[in-house]
């Protein structure tokens, strides 16, 4: 195309092209810093610094030429007022500090305030108290003085400008005052989720957590599981992170001073997040499960109901029933820790007899022992080999092999053929062969010995 050609587009380009440094310098202040990059290939932290730079000429330009107060009008006008907050405040001006605070602290405009906010936030970052003692906080309402400290960066001088001089608002700062973790410094942690949990945070004070348990640090697992645990009723703003949890219950089955009816709780209360593909298991209520008959036979009442009508005295209206049902019926699924075994997998018969005699004793009274003995069958799957080498613990053998054991082998029988999970099918059919295989000889051994046994 000629240039002759082009001369009226150029024309209109130059007729429609902003001539007023607020216009020309709108576009400096978009959300997506990257499409503001001029220099490509270079250092983001660079290209950062050079933005900031031309951010701030800009905003010079337009005070030159407008006067200060026009930078309201402008605030209003683009897409990421915080950012026009950050440039601000990179220019160092006690005429600018007059403009915004603490009155644009709590504008009704939510922009306006935001960049009011971004404002204190920086200028304190870079310049810490020296810059606040220029201010004169303690002439301002206590709405201006929270909204001013709820905007600086959580640090401990912060917290102690706050407790010598304005102590009237330390609950309101801990009640309201978002958190950035990644900021706070290892040896802060501790007050930091302290308050939260007092004032009725505990999920952001589990969240806080979640950075030195991530750096393998020591925390107070005390306050630890209390932030847990409150954090299931808790009301406040922020949502639980299933990843953060998991972490943090986590740390907590891995510590021996922990109360165990505390992470039984705990792991209840979030059964949700364990999984049979991340890896994490419910330890502790696999333990009740496998060492407590009781409660065994109490979480089978919560999930099924019993032949002979028996039912249990329950507050309980029905939609919770049905959720608790669904809450232990995932816990049995779950389950892999077999009764009779310590932590390490070492099977002690009698301690498995005792516990299976105690079992069929409480259910058969409430009319759940069908589905009691299918559940045993189903965790019995996952049964060691004896120590003479037998494929299966010769004792478990025996049990899945009395009389009244049918319900037993069935829930053994589905839980092996389950165990398989989802997989491709061959069109050989090999894996089915050497499925068969597998399960022909140990059939075939099993009769051999039990055969031997009564010669």
């Amino acid at each position: 195309m000629n240039q002759e050609a082009l001369l009226p587009i150029k024309e209109t380009i130059k007729f429609l092209s902003p001539t007023h440094p607020t216009g020309i310098h709108r576009r400096l202040f978009a959300k997506s810093d990257f499409e503001l990059y001029e220099e490509r290939g270079t250092d983001w932290r660079e290209q950062e610094a050079l933005l900031l730079k031309r951010r701030a000429d800009g905003l010079s330009e337009i005070i030159a030429l407008d006067g200060i107060t026009s930078l309201v009008d402008f605030i209003k006008s683009v897409d990421a007022p915080e950012k026009v907050g950050r440039a601000l405040a990179s220019l160092s001006s006690d005429k600018i500090d007059s403009l915004l605070l603490p009155t644009h602290l709590t504008s009704d405009d939510e922009g306006i305030e935001q960049c009011a906010s971004d404002y204190a936030y920086t200028r304190w970052w870079h310049e810490g108290w020296q810059w606040v003692q220029n201010l004169d906080i303690s002439s301002w309402s206590k709405e201006c003085q929270l909204a001013f400290f709820i905007s600086t960066p959580p640090s401990a001088q912060v917290w102690d400008v706050l407790q010598a001089n304005f102590s009237n608002i330390w609950s309101n700062y801990w009640e309201k005052a978002p958190f950035n973790r990644y900021i706070i410094a290892d040896d802060e942690v501790e007050l930091v989720t302290g308050e939260l949990i007092k004032h009725n945070r505990p999920r952001d004070a589990v969240l806080c957590y979640s950075v030195p348990i991530h750096k393998k640090l020591p925390v107070n697992v005390s306050k630890l599981a209390s932030a847990l645990r409150d954090s299931v009723s808790s009301q406040e703003d922020t949502s639980i992170d299933s990843y953060r949890f998991k972490d943090a219950i986590e740390y907590l089955q891995n510590d021996k001073t922990v109360d165990l009816d505390s992470l039984l709780f705990i792991e209840w209360a979030y059964l949700t997040f364990f999984d049979s593909y991340s890896g994490e298991r419910p330890k502790t209520l696999e333990l009740y499960l496998s060492t407590k008959p009781i409660f065994f036979c109490e979480v089978i009442r919560m999930a099924y109901k019993s032949r002979t009508g028996w039912q249990a005295a329950t507050p309980h209206d029905d939609e919770t029933k049905s959720k608790i049902a669904t809450q232990a019926y995932r816990l049995l699924h779950y389950w892999k820790r077999l009764p009779g075994a310590d932590g390490n997998g070492r099977f002690n018969a009698d301690h498995f007899i005792n516990w299976l005699n105690e079992v069929k004793a409480i259910c058969e009274e409430t009319g759940h022992i069908e589905m009691a003995l299918y559940v045993v069958g189903e965790v019995l799957h996952y049964c060691p080999a004896d120590e003479d080498g037998f494929w299966i613990n010769k004792v478990i053998a025996g049990v899945l092999n009395s009389i009244d054991a049918d319900r037993m082998r069935d829930g053994y029988s589905i839980k092996t053929s389950n165990s398989r999970g989802s997989h491709f099918v061959d069109p050989t059919g090999a894996p089915e062969r050497a499925l068969a295989e597998k399960y022909r000889s140990r059939a075939e051994i099993a009769c051999r010995c039990w055969l031997s046994s009564l010669c």
